[in-house]
């Protein structure tokens, strides 16, 4: 069951992306979804819990989602170890844009907000 679709995104095909809670009772699942131009049903793209840059989803994040024409969506994530990441994701595979240092780093270093890219 999805239940309180927000943050909806369209690419020029009509395919739509939009994060969603599933399940029927609470605590939900947070997940992103797609439903691609003239299809019946979603297909996942993200779901808490799911493994990005060596650790796992915990949260996804609230601002809008960006989908482009090959039905990659971009979106903010928080993760179990505490980093945060900029994810783009299809239904086959993540792959982390960028991802903020470890807070341990973080707090030793001077510097508050360390990010690197990822190749």
């Amino acid at each position: 069951m999805i239940t309180g679709p927000n943050a909806p995104a369209i690419n020029n095909k009509g395919d739509v992306a939009f994060r969603a809670n599933l399940g029927d009772s609470y605590p939900y699942t947070n997940a992103i979804l797609i439903r691609t131009a003239g299809a019946v049903s979603v297909e996942r793209v993200a779901l808490v819990g799911d493994p990005v840059a060596g650790s796992t989803i915990s949260a996804l994040s609230i601002p809008p989602l960006r989908l482009n024409k090959f039905r990659k969506v971009a979106y903010v994530c928080t993760l179990a170890d505490g980093r945060s990441a900029i994810v783009l994701d299809s239904t086959a595979a993540a792959e982390a844009v960028a991802i903020t240092e470890t807070p341990r780093r973080a707090a030793a270093a001077s510097s508050v907000s360390i990010t690197r890219a990822c190749s």
